[in-house]
């Protein structure tokens, strides 16, 4: 939560300070992005979700298959966990299909 002190003029001689308090509210147009947590082998990348856990027990990650949901303003702290864990934080896609149809197109040797 964070506190706004405006001033406010009520007429052309009298000033006042409003005090406001401001909470971020959820409205459900929070941005969430896909990700996949790449880690050095399994156990790094066990290791990423119990520090991540441990780090930030508020915040969730949806298993998605293969993918993760989380928010776009959390990305520096998957980041910054994934170094310490020898994990790399890749996003996905948002639309799997269209990246299985961009591999159909461009084959790999």
């Amino acid at each position: 939560m964070r506190r706004l002190t405006t001033n406010v003029f009520l007429d052309s001689f009298t000033l006042i300070q409003k005090t406001v308090t401001v909470s971020k509210v959820s409205s459900g147009l929070e941005r969430k992005i896909r990700i996949e947590v790449r880690g050095k082998d399994e156990f790094w990348a066990r290791a990423f979700h119990v520090e991540w856990n441990d780090q930030f027990p508020e915040r969730k990650l949806t298993a998605d298959g293969e993918h993760y949901i989380a928010l776009v303003d959390w990305f520096d702290d998957l980041e910054r966990v994934a170094a310490q864990t020898f994990c790399r934080i890749v996003r996905s896609p948002a639309s799997p299909p269209r990246r299985e149809w961009m591999r159909s197109l461009f084959r790999r040797s």
